[in-house]
């Protein structure tokens, strides 16, 4: 009796059409553009628990230019400090809720722009990205990854709602031509 040689397991299963990293696997990528602020373009990332990672967009001036950040300012209003953001729990107790005109915070650049960076969504801020206090460069330099802006937790049932208005990558590639292999 003649056994049939076994594959070595990386040989066994076709990848060929699967995801090809995490971000693809898990999360939806999605874009917002800014109507008011023409190019001030956002990326979301749609996780299938309904949490909500948002990004600068590869064309948002920020990037694009690749800016000089000199400070980011959590201190949105007199009264709210996204930084006193302290959730708790299952039910994340304690996150401030945000839309999509919040203000997150605002970055200053070495040439003196200003710019504010919007929630782009409805939801409970879960996470900010406290790292760009002390390295406020990594949201150029690393926008899609350690430079993300925050996390934004949804109601329940309203992510796919808050997708509709979002451009998938293609969607977005097109109406921006100069768009890389990152943006997707």
């Amino acid at each position: 009796m003649t056994m049939t040689p076994v594959p070595d397991i990386e040989h066994s299963v076709e990848l060929e059409g699967q995801p090809r990293d995490f971000l693809e696997r898990y999360y939806e990528c999605r874009y917002v553009l800014d109507r008011r602020r023409p190019g001030h373009d956002y990326r979301l990332l749609f996780h299938s628990n309904g949490l909500i990672a948002l990004m600068l967009a590869p064309s948002h001036p920020l990037v694009a230019s690749g800016a000089t950040v000199t400070g980011i300012d959590f201190q949105v209003t007199e009264h709210t400090n996204r930084l006193e953001n302290k959730v708790s729990g299952k039910g994340k107790r304690g996150a401030q809720l945000v839309t999509g005109d919040a203000p997150l915070f605002s970055v200053t650049c070495a040439d003196g722009e200003r710019y504010v960076i919007p929630a782009c969504v409805r939801g409970k801020l879960v996470q900010l990205n406290e790292r760009l206090r002390a390295e406020p460069q990594l949201l150029v330099s690393d926008s899609g990854g350690a430079g993300f802006v925050a996390l934004i937790l949804p109601k329940l049932g309203t992510s796919r709602a808050q997708m509709a208005g979002t451009l998938q990558p293609a969607e977005y590639a097109a109406r921006r031509p100069a768009s890389t292999a990152a943006d997707r």
